[in-house]
């Protein structure tokens, strides 16, 4: 069945992207699963103690019952397997997610934003499109009179709505039309408006494609001032990606990361990665990857880290096919020192080096 790149169980306390950045970092592990209210503990108490230690301005405490929800977005964004140890996404957070002062821990750096970006493009796709295109329409959201339970509603009706359009399986049809069904019965109420509608729009303003507006206890976010003759980011993401179609196509082709690099403004260039310096790259990597205790290194982990170095580096991203064409090259080279663990499709999925 065709999944809806809309997230849905969402907390309006679980906004930042950097919680998942904690959540990985101390309170889950590579190789020990954990149950759901012990790791929601952990994170609790750990954000209270970066909440302590912070310097600027107010602000809340986690609960155990919202970091449950925390936990629950990091299984939607394939950040944790079920039971609660790292997926090969997992690993790559980790890769990426840099020391934090405690002032600034809700900042990301570079490469989460390009981390951030492809995890939110591929699995709340839908969400990301639909604000980016509110925001052009109208430069502010909400609007004067408009509520967040209004915004949500619209939200999830008109993603159902344009899955339908273009969707052929009756698998996914049928769940689909249930699904706006109950959607249209039940809609949005209370705080269930802010629960639905600002981690999505949130995640945008931490991905720098719009701005949050200091406005009391009102949320409110802006579209993202121009430079020059350069589109606004929003702009530039709906021209990658106009409509969900165009987003299932993106996913399917692994083009996340082509996506990430344009709308995020990096300017590739045509120079290519050396062999030698790929090597180092990737024998690098590894040693960060096999230093969380793991046997095996995941392919995926190396070909992702690889092409979100290549983003920021300002260099075109290369494909998954095309990194793993260069570790097998690396293979034949030295046979002894690399090994591949195939998945049941006989697929390379694990790397071994000496």
């Amino acid at each position: 069945m065709t999944e809806i790149r809309l997230l849905g169980r969402t907390h309006y306390q679980v906004l930042e992207p950097a919680l998942l950045r904690l959540l990985i970092q101390t309170c889950t592990s590579p190789v020990s699963s954990a149950f759901r209210d012990q790791v929601a503990r952990r994170l609790s108490s750990s954000h209270r103690d970066v909440q302590q230690m912070t310097k600027v301005g107010p602000h809340k405490n986690l609960n155990v019952g919202a970091a449950g929800y925390a936990v629950d977005l990091a299984k939607a964004l394939r950040l944790l397997h079920p039971n609660l140890v790292w997926t090969n996404l997992g690993h790559l957070l980790n890769l990426v997610a840099g020391c934090r002062t405690t002032e600034s821990w809700r900042n990301l750096n570079d490469a989460e934003r390009v981390v951030f970006f492809r995890l939110f493009l591929e699995y709340d796709g839908a969400a990301l499109i639909f604000f980016a295109k509110k925001i052009e329409e109208q430069s502010v959201v909400p609007d004067q009179g408009e509520s967040w339970t209004k915004i949500a509603q619209t939200l999830f009706q008109n993603t159902y709505e344009e899955y339908l359009k273009f969707l052929a399986d009756p698998e996914s049809r049928i769940r689909l039309r249930q699904l706006l069904e109950k959607r249209r019965r039940h809609p949005f109420h209370g705080k269930s408006g802010a629960h639905q509608s600002w981690l999505h729009i949130h995640a945008l303003h931490r991905l720098h494609l719009v701005e949050q507006v200091e406005a009391g206890s009102a949320r409110i976010y802006r579209r993202k001032s121009q430079t020059g003759r350069t589109q606004a980011p929003t702009q530039r993401l709906i021209g990658a990606i106009p409509d969900l179609m165009t987003l299932e196509q993106v996913v399917n082709a692994d083009m996340c990361y082509e996506v990430v690099s344009e709308v995020l403004g990096y300017v590739d260039s045509d120079q290519d990665v050396l062999d030698k310096e790929f090597v180092d790259k990737v024998r690098s990597i590894y040693d960060d990857v096999m230093a969380t205790g793991i046997v095996i290194c995941p392919v995926q982990t190396l070909t992702e880290a690889i092409q979100v170095q290549s983003v920021i580096e300002h260099r075109k991203p290369p494909g998954a096919q095309s990194i793993l064409a260069r570790f097998k090259k690396m293979q034949r080279a030295a046979p002894r020192d690399i090994r591949f663990h195939v998945d049941r499709s006989g697929f390379p999925a694990y790397i071994k080096m000496a």
